[in-house]
């Protein structure tokens, strides 16, 4: 079993957790949503329960439902990681509900909004810049093609069901041939003043934007501070359990290298807590150098640290020891008024006995700290 980088577990900033992977599902999951209603009021139409001129309802909804399955199907073949995406799927969008308003005019008046609505799903404004432009270009055809081949927009009081053309004779001075005058009213009357409409929607949602970021923000601090230890910044022992329960458990192969740091008390004693606390930051800065890939390293008591590698065995764990020896030795060479000497053990097996590893690796720490301490005095 195969263990995500510990990067995309804990070091998430929110471009990450707003994604464009996760924007491109919620945009997904509104397209499937629209796609069940407009066939909805087809079949309601098709059985007269609505009483719209089929010849218009049918081609509306038929392109809206082509452009739609098109974002479907983008996201089949070509998944939801590539930055185009989000823009092939907001121009279909927009392309489907133009269909619906060209042709249904005055009942898909709302219509219009549901393109900024989603394009207020992803954290890039670009996105919501990009779907405002798109929203005169959509209304000026929606209002001027519709004029001319959608749903009668003479008023709601007549209940108009067809195009213009089916009321020649009824509607005379009502209804003028679309001329250079009559387009410049339509937009003037209509595209204009629905655009400002939309321009207020537009500034609502960069705001919502703008509070979700600043809410999440502060989620993100508030996880950091509880799952990392202030002092070292390495994972805490909270985070630890978390972990192992989450986690490492799951895994058929884990191995744990476990480390106490030398003389601390004695540090603490003779040179003060601060001396203390610099050597306990230079042993965590030594194992944090040392980390790579999906390693990651955890302050479980006051001078105990552990690391832990999935799907590791024994010769990892060697490895990452010589790794962090050759680091501890070139932190000790710099220039400093304290020496950060530690000992380390480790121990690797099934991530089901994940307890039992961390036991062992402690059990093994003492073994060698045991041996260090003989070398000393003879």
């Amino acid at each position: 079993m195969k263990f995500p980088s510990i990067a995309n577990l804990d070091k998430v900033n929110y471009d990450e957790m707003y994604s464009d992977v996760a924007s491109n599902a919620y945009l997904l999951k509104g397209v499937k949503s629209s796609i069940v209603t407009l066939i909805l009021i087809w079949i309601a139409n098709e059985l007269n329960i609505f009483i719209v001129d089929k010849t218009l309802v049918r081609p509306g909804i038929i392109i809206a439902l082509i452009f739609l399955f098109l974002v479907v199907l983008i996201d089949l073949i070509f998944g939801r990681k590539k930055k185009w995406v989000k823009y092939a799927n907001i121009f279909l969008v927009v392309s489907a509900f133009t269909a619906v308003s060209m042709f249904l005019t005055y009942h898909a008046v709302l219509a219009s909004l549901i393109p900024i609505f989603f394009s207020a799903q992803y954290s890039d404004k670009k996105v919501l810049f990009y779907t405002y432009f798109l929203c005169p270009i959509s209304m000026t055809i929606t209002v001027l093609a519709g004029y001319h081949i959608g749903l009668c927009d003479a008023n709601m009081v007549l209940l108009t069901v067809s195009k213009a053309s089916e009321y020649d004779g009824v509607l005379t001075g009502v209804i003028n041939p679309m001329s250079w005058e009559v387009a410049k009213n339509l937009i003037l009357f209509y595209v204009i003043p629905r655009l400002a409409i939309i321009t207020i929607y537009f500034f609502m949602m960069n705001s919502a934007i703008e509070n979700r970021k600043i809410e999440y923000q502060r989620e993100l601090e508030a996880r950091y501070i509880g799952e990392h230890d202030r002092m070292t910044e390495l994972f805490n022992r909270t985070k630890y359990i978390d972990m192992s329960d989450r986690y490492y458990s799951k895994l058929d192969q884990v191995a744990i290298v476990f480390f106490d740091v030398n003389n601390l008390k004695k540090v603490n004693d003779l040179l003060g807590h601060d001396a203390g606390d610099a050597l306990i930051k230079k042993a965590a800065d030594s194992i944090k150098s040392s980390l790579k890939d999906q390693e990651a390293a955890f302050r479980l008591g006051g001078d105990e640290f552990a690391v832990v590698i999935p799907n590791g065995d024994e010769d990892s764990a060697k490895e990452f020891i010589e790794r962090w020896k050759i680091i501890l030795r070139r932190l000790n060479s710099l220039p400093s008024y304290i020496d950060c000497q530690m000992a380390c053990g480790y121990s690797a097996g099934s991530g089901s006995n994940i307890s039992e590893i961390l036991k062992e690796a402690d059990q093994d720490m003492y073994k060698n700290k045991a041996a260090q301490k003989a070398n000393r005095s003879s």
